[in-house]
């Protein structure tokens, strides 16, 4: 049972905070997959202490921040947002954050992911936000399978799952459903949303951000909407040891 919960809980992490999964890509990327370390230089300092390879223009809706700080902000409000959604189920705030845009499609992977969560295979078009709130309805379900297994051995007094508990803690895709996660105190501790950032481009109304956080260097893209910017996409680059 202990080893079990264990490798939940470290496939948890990986889940909820650095997923591996192929996500959302430009269509000029031929392939989303790991790939070698970014040489990006970092040369210019923003106001809010993060490094980026662009100077980037200030934004008409704050004068006090360029538009890197401001897509920066955007990456760390959606890691927030997560957060907060982890014992709250809630993910109304996700479309704060995250937005659906044609120019950034999911892998076919990830389009037949949100199929089979939402149930609708008919599905021909699925953008980052789809993907997210799909990918946070599969870490919930996984949540209340554990939580009533949980619930029931403790009613019948034991420590040991039965067999037909531990498969029914297997996904239809194969992997382990994810585990409830630890107290709120313990995630917070542990936990940071800033980005060690590597480099920054924005052009028109399209930004690409190389930053590291937690286990992941990831490639983020995002869109600016009526003078917000949203994220559409992410590629894993690295997994950290």
């Amino acid at each position: 049972m202990k080893r079990f919960t264990l490798l939940a809980l470290a496939l948890l992490t990986l889940f909820v905070f650095a997923p591996m999964r192929q996500i959302a890509h430009p269509v000029t990327d031929e392939q989303s997959s790991i790939s070698e370390t970014p040489s990006a230089p970092t040369i210019t300092d923003s106001p809010l202490g993060h490094e980026s390879s662009v100077t980037a223009t200030v934004s008409d809706s704050d004068p006090k921040l360029s538009d890197g700080d401001l897509v920066i902000q955007t990456l760390e409000r959606a890691c927030q947002v997560e957060l907060d959604a982890l014992w709250t189920f809630d993910t109304s705030e996700f479309s704060s954050v995250y937005i659906n845009d044609p120019r950034f499609p999911v892998s076919p992977d990830t389009l037949r992911f949100v199929r089979r969560i939402t149930k609708d295979e008919s599905l021909a078009y699925v953008g980052y936000l789809d993907f997210r709130l799909a990918e946070r309805k599969h870490y919930h379900e996984g949540v209340r399978k554990w939580n009533a297994i949980a619930e029931k051995m403790k009613a019948e007094n034991r420590t040991e799952m039965t067999e037909d508990e531990r498969l029914s803690l297997i996904s239809p895709s194969g992997d382990v459903y994810p585990a409830p996660p630890p107290p709120p105190d313990v995630v917070m501790q542990t936990t940071s949303c800033a980005y060690a950032v590597q480099s920054i481009d924005i052009e028109g109304d399209i930004a690409i951000v190389v930053a590291s956080k937690g286990a992941t260097t990831d490639e983020w893209y995002l869109v600016n909407r009526d003078g917000r910017w949203y994220i559409a996409g992410r590629k894993i680059l690295i997994m950290h040891p």
